[in-house]
């Protein structure tokens, strides 16, 4: 979709068109953001990770709790492994076809997964998307690596399958180059998740250096919430409130489909960590000098909270 020149707070409507010029989608809506964005809140899930129809439809019921309990968020964060299978096309169809009632008018931040690029590289799902062409070189086309600023939050999204050094200094040069209140990394395998990513550990100095609040991730199919890391140590005073960047929350939001995981042993970094084998989501929103972040499961239970204070 062409989006250049489009006016602040006004809403549009499209149609898309199939390859032969004859069949047309319904008609969908987005309103553009306002020129001055105040606040910013967005819904954060990871792993819908299916194949069949079915088991598609836990991923949008998941959602549907999502927009019920978070309604106009300004874009979703999923964190990765959107399909179990990347070869099979008819996945992919399930995925779009169980999220077209949000998908149309509310952006998509998608992360590559393992299982979205497994045996066939990223090229199909390269062709489903159109994001910033920042990212490192070595992974120019693959639509897997970017970043982007909305209002006085700024995202960098990471590939935890290849090119870790090149993104490495990519992700240096890109957080020094914002100039944005709060900062959030997203990626798929966790470097602190229900499990430690050793690969990824050069990551977690940059992240460190230039104090990125939160990061996002996904793989594990487990929840888990660090307390804030910094140096590879626990700071903060392990209440639920965290101040005067103490150091980042790793957050892993258990998985939107139907894939859980066995429970691994608790690791020093924990704050919260556990399996209910049930979809979770949560909400994320930024108001001046605070961040507020609450996960939910599909049964409408109140699993986790914190407040991050600037």
């Amino acid at each position: 979709m062409v989006t250049a020149g489009l006016k602040p707070s006004t809403m549009y409507s499209y149609r898309v068109r199939d390859s032969n010029e004859e069949d047309w989608s319904e008609p969908h809506t987005f309103t553009t953001a306002a020129e001055e964005i105040s606040e910013v809140s967005f819904i954060y899930v990871t792993d819908s990770q299916a194949d069949k129809v079915n088991e598609f439809r836990l991923w949008e019921n998941t959602m549907k709790q999502a927009f019920t309990r978070f309604a106009n968020p300004d874009f979703v964060v999923h964190a990765g492994d959107l399909v179990e299978t990347a070869a099979k096309k008819s996945a992919w169809s399930h995925f779009f076809n169980a999220s077209m009632f949000w998908i149309g008018k509310t952006p998509i931040v998608p992360v590559v997964g393992n299982n979205d690029i497994k045996d066939i590289g990223a090229a199909r799902y390269a062709s489903y998307f159109h994001l910033p062409e920042n990212g490192a070189e070595a992974l120019k086309g693959t639509q897997t690596n970017y970043s982007f600023d909305y209002g006085c939050l700024h995202i960098a999204v990471l590939n935890t399958e290849k090119c870790i050094k090149q993104q490495t200094k990519w992700l240096e040069a890109d957080l020094a180059g914002t100039h944005c209140e709060w900062k959030i990394v997203v990626m798929h395998r966790p470097i602190y998740g229900g499990t430690i990513t050793k690969k990824l550990m050069d990551w977690s100095r940059i992240i460190d250096k230039y104090k990125v609040d939160l990061v996002l991730q996904g793989h594990n199919h487990v929840y888990s919430r660090s307390h804030p890391v910094k140096n590879g140590r626990v700071t903060g005073d392990g209440s639920d409130t965290v101040r005067d960047h103490e150091g980042a929350i790793y957050v892993v939001v258990n998985a939107s489909g139907p894939k859980f995981n066995k429970l691994k042993e608790d690791q020093f970094y924990h704050k919260l960590h556990f399996q209910n084998n049930k979809q979770i989501y949560a909400g994320i929103s930024i108001s001046g000098k605070m961040l507020t972040y609450q996960a939910y499961d599909v049964d409408g239970q109140l699993l986790d909270q914190f407040t991050i204070l600037h």
